[in-house]
């Protein structure tokens, strides 16, 4: 599994993240009002890889007007969603 970091809260608690995982799942997290981490968002709803995900990245929307969130799997594939990853 890897985890990929959004953003932080003052506090220096991760507001955000985006996890993957052997189960070829993709999936964002966010902080919910009583202070517990929910899954907002499967990405790989449907199924995007053909196996276990080995790596994951963030890159918050800096200059431009999206986020992105990109992901290897150990089927050789890249998969990258834009935007709109809550």
């Amino acid at each position: 599994m890897d985890i990929a970091a959004d953003q932080k809260l003052e506090s220096n608690i991760v507001q955000r993240f985006v996890t993957c995982s052997a189960d070829g799942k993709v999936k964002v997290w966010a902080l919910d009002a009583g202070g517990e981490y929910e899954c907002v968002n499967d990405l790989t709803a449907g199924g995007k890889f053909d196996g276990a995900v080995s790596d994951v990245a963030w890159s918050r929307a800096t200059g431009i007007m999206a986020d992105y969130v990109a992901a290897v799997g150990e089927d050789e594939t890249v998969q990258v969603w834009k935007s709109d990853l809550q």
